[in-house]
């Protein structure tokens, strides 16, 4: 993860906290399908594509629930590193693992990517709108 701009301040702890909320949230205490329905010994692959071009911000978090989730278990190969602009149906990450551990590792990782790209393509569009390099976009705690 990169330094933090603040003194004092690190933001790998406070998302660890903000995942750690996320799994009890969506996860809870088992992914009670997936444990029924998928050999506990399948492995598998999962491939994250873009469904729209966009800018990729969050590989950090994704791999960090990886971990959560699945401690050593997951491979988390990002295609495409955060600040890259991909295009529709374009590879942004692999994950190989066993896919009891995927699967419910999923959705919490979905959420972060596509929240953080979300917002990384809006803010480049905005910058590109106004077209004034002068111009400082900053962020706020009260914009979402």
């Amino acid at each position: 993860m990169r330094k933090a701009h603040f003194p004092g301040f690190d933001p790998y702890e406070h998302l660890q906290e903000l995942i750690a909320l996320a799994v009890a949230e969506d996860v809870g205490s088992g992914d009670v399908t997936s444990n029924s329905l998928i050999p506990a010994d399948l492995r598998g692959t999962a491939v994250i594509i873009a469904r729209e071009p966009l800018l990729v911000c969050g590989n950090e978090a994704a791999r960090a629930v990886c971990a959560a989730i699945g401690a050593d278990a997951l491979d988390y190969k990002e295609a495409a590193e955060d600040g890259t602009a991909v295009k529709d149906n374009e590879t942004i990450a692999v994950i190989t693992g066993p896919m009891r551990t995927i699967l419910t590792a999923e959705r919490v990782l979905l959420n972060f990517m596509q929240r953080l790209s979300g917002i990384a393509t809006y803010t480049r569009k905005l910058r590109e709108t106004m077209n004034n390099k002068s111009v400082k976009i900053l962020d706020t705690r009260k914009t979402t």
